[in-house]
């Protein structure tokens, strides 16, 4: 009753600020969602900046607990994107990070290989 009461214009700037909070809650609990297309027709920035992609020398998931640690305390938000096996057959975590202004990728890489530091042959910002 209430919506059919509105005019287009109150319509849309509801469905703005809906798709606002849609991707702010998605965000607030680490869901990646699609980027939405531009008034231009372009698709948005995506949500993460970076990549960090981590080659490790053994059981990736005896580091994961101190990788996440260092990401929660110094990205914005994190997202595992993927743990596969590198070229050389080493597994590999793919991390997609969102970076705070007060830390820089390479900071935050470098955070990252002193977290892990002597259980990763690598340690990249992609």
């Amino acid at each position: 009753m209430l919506l059919k009461s509105m005019t287009p214009d109150q319509l849309q700037a509801l469905a703005n600020r809906a798709k606002k909070r849609q991707r702010r809650m998605a965000d607030n609990i680490g869901l990646e969602s699609e980027p939405e297309l531009e008034e231009t027709g372009e698709r948005r920035r995506p949500r993460y900046d970076a990549t960090i992609r981590i080659v490790a020398t053994s059981d990736p998931t005896a580091i994961k607990p101190a990788i996440e640690s260092v990401l929660s305390g110094q990205a914005k938000s994190w997202w595992l994107e993927a743990s596969t096996l590198a070229d050389v057959g080493r597994p590999t975590l793919l991390y997609r990070v969102r970076l705070k202004k007060s830390v820089p990728g390479p900071l935050l890489a470098e955070a990252v290989r002193r977290a892990v530091a002597g259980q990763v042959s690598s340690v990249e910002l992609v």
